[in-house]
Order: structure tokens, then sequence, then C-alpha cells
């Protein structure tokens, strides 16, 4: 799933939410050939690299998180 957001305020700004189900899906989509072609060389090509800002993130809604 992705969706992607303008800022209301700042139309230069954007936040793109991707989300996928486990890391080696995080893996097969960064060695797709749309993620290198599309993804990597057109789309960040239009941003100012040291805008780029790319983390992952563990969810922590209930159903996913482990009881001790």
């Amino acid at each position: 799933m992705t969706h992607v957001y303008r800022s209301r305020t700042e139309p230069r700004r954007f936040f793109i939410y991707h989300e996928l189900t486990d890391q080696a899906a995080l893996d097969t989509h960064h060695a797709s050939q749309h993620y290198g072609t599309h993804i990597l060389t057109y789309l960040y090509g239009m941003f100012e690299p040291e805008s780029l800002i790319m983390d992952t993130y563990n969810s922590l809604t209930s159903s996913d998180v482990q009881k001790p």
C-alpha cells in the first residue's frame, strides 16, 4: 500500500507512506525494476538529496505487539 501526501502549507513538501508486509517484501520491492527505475531514478531525481529522509518503522498496534 502506498499513499502520497502534499503539505497544505508547503507545496514542495511531500510525505510518502509505503506499507509492506515484512522484510522479505521490502527486499523484493527494493530489488524490483520499478523501484530502481522509477523511484530511485525519476522520483528522487526531482528532489534535493539533502531533503530526503527515509526510514523504516515497526508497527505498535495492539495486534502486532508481542506480549512478554
